[in-house]
């Protein structure tokens, strides 16, 4: 599945009609990714790359899919793909696994990531009590429509 802005567009402007609030970061630079790749020890998908340039990120009325805010990974807050995989690496309960970026996590016991061991990689859920990774979808393009639909 390609990276359709157009259609991403539309749910946003749906979800803003609705009446969320839609914070999205600023287009990050090619430097701005490479920057990332190296401070995580990763190589990024294809489709996140293209997330980052188009979005950034996406904050939806406190639902999120992290990123870069700003165009600078030194930003480290919640929300930004550098503080939720560094705080993911940092709980022992994960094993610091160094394969993973987080996408999401609520906080204490679930994060939502990115298995980055190849190619387009999944998007996977790892539950810190079972200790175990669960598939959620094939790609990240097929999880950021559906993360879109679900706020509709």
């Amino acid at each position: 599945m390609n990276f359709d802005k157009l259609k991403f567009d539309n749910l946003l402007n749906k979800i803003k009609q609705e009446g969320w609030e839609v914070d999205l970061g600023k287009h990050v630079s090619d430097e701005t990714i490479t920057e990332l790749e190296n401070e995580l020890n990763v190589c990024l998908p294809g489709s996140y790359k293209q997330f980052l340039k188009v979005y950034g990120l996406i904050h939806i009325s406190g639902t999120y899919i992290a990123g870069i805010y700003n165009d600078d990974i030194t930003e480290k807050s919640e929300g930004t793909v550098v503080y939720e995989t560094l705080k993911f690496r940092a709980d022992t309960r994960t094993q610091g696994r160094a394969d993973f970026i987080v996408l999401s996590s609520d906080g204490q016991e679930w994060y939502l990531g990115i298995d980055v061991t190849g190619g387009e990689c999944k998007v996977v859920g790892f539950d810190t009590l079972s200790k175990t990774f669960v598939d959620q979808n094939i790609s990240f393009v097929e999880y950021l429509e559906q993360f879109l639909k679900d706020q509709i």
